[in-house]
């Protein structure tokens, strides 16, 4: 009885011990920040950029240039799995091996094809030449090769004629009886080919509008319904927690804009300053309301916290107002 109860004691010990790793591990990825940093320089001199994640003993690390396109590195410890570099070599080397051995074989296939056309026997094709230019020299008439060429042209040249003025007589009796007709069938004919066409049209432009009004309807009306607003608004308020929890931390940043247009100009500066809670402690936005301009120039850092994110959205996604507005989205 002692010894089963020390085994079932030693299994239920290894149990919670598996049960506390399975919980250290899911605080692990959920409370311990993701960490980031991006650099970036755009305008009309220069294009790049270089980011760094890192997260416990895992870091992502790379650059993009506009001469050399991007690069990027996954580490591990001291692991490399991922190396843009060493895949590219790999490719390079794969490419030319591929093309080396296209050239391989075309070159056999020449080899192969000459081989053939080559007489096996030198002296034979000597003798065989040797008497065909003494039978021709014994001949007083030259045989003629190019009548059954000629011949064949004729027959080519006669078919394209009959088929071409087949045609042609088609053509003619569809002419004689388009002229045949009275100008005032003409003239119906091509209004009721006008009325067919407007009538096509008018009947597709109808169904496009009657399906958009129904479903403009039923937008109005799932949007009117309160379990949607209040999800909506919920909505929000986690979408403004998410920006506030990955925005930067530390760092400077400038962006010159500008559409060549004063009003296109001040009109996305209305729509960026929006957001202006969000970036501005360390982004500054300076518009150009004459010229079409595009500069940026920027060196921030920050870190991203999983788990309250997670959580927010787990409690979002669960409550009973959110699966109802899910389910009539899908229907819409």
């Amino acid at each position: 009885m002692g010894v089963v109860l020390l085994i079932l004691r030693i299994l239920l010990d290894i149990i919670i011990l598996i049960l506390g790793l399975a919980l250290l591990l899911v605080l692990i990825v959920l409370f311990v920040p993701v960490h980031y940093r991006i650099k970036g320089v755009f305008n009309e001199e220069e294009k790049s950029a270089d980011f760094k994640v890192r997260w416990l003993i895992a870091t992502v690390k790379g650059d993009y240039k506009k001469e050399d396109g991007l690069k990027y590195k996954a580490k591990v410890l001291f692991f490399t799995l991922l190396d843009s570099e060493k895949k590219n070599k790999n490719k390079s080397k794969k490419d030319k091996e591929e093309i080396e051995n296209s050239e391989n074989l075309a070159n056999l296939e020449n080899l192969e094809n000459l081989d053939e056309s080559l007489p096996k026997n030198p002296l034979e094709s000597i003798e065989g030449i040797s008497k065909n230019a003494f039978e021709m020299f014994e001949k007083s008439e030259e045989p003629d090769e190019s009548a059954g060429i000629i011949n064949l042209n004729e027959s080519t040249e006669s078919a394209k004629s009959v088929v071409f003025e087949e045609s042609v007589a088609a053509t003619e009796l569809e002419e004689i009886e388009e002229n045949q007709k009275n100008p005032v069938d003409k003239v119906y004919d091509f209004l009721d080919k006008i009325t067919d066409k407007a009538a096509e049209t008018l009947d597709k432009i109808g169904d496009k509008l009657r399906s958009i009004e129904k479903k403009t309807d039923h937008v109005e009306q799932f949007l009117n319904k309160d379990f949607t607003q209040r999800t909506i608004k919920r909505g929000i308020k986690f979408l403004g927690k998410v920006l506030k929890a990955i925005k930067p931390r530390k760092g400077h940043g400038f962006v010159k804009f500008g559409l060549s247009n004063a009003a296109d100009t001040g009109v996305w500066l209305g729509k960026i300053a929006m957001f202006y809670p969000f970036y501005g402690k360390w982004l500054v936005i300076e518009p150009d309301f004459y010229n079409k301009v595009f500069n940026m120039d920027m060196d921030f850092k920050g870190s991203i916290m999983i788990g309250p994110t997670a959580i927010r959205f787990l409690i979002l996604y669960l409550r009973k107002d959110t699966k109802r507005t899910i389910n009539l989205a899908k229907k819409i």
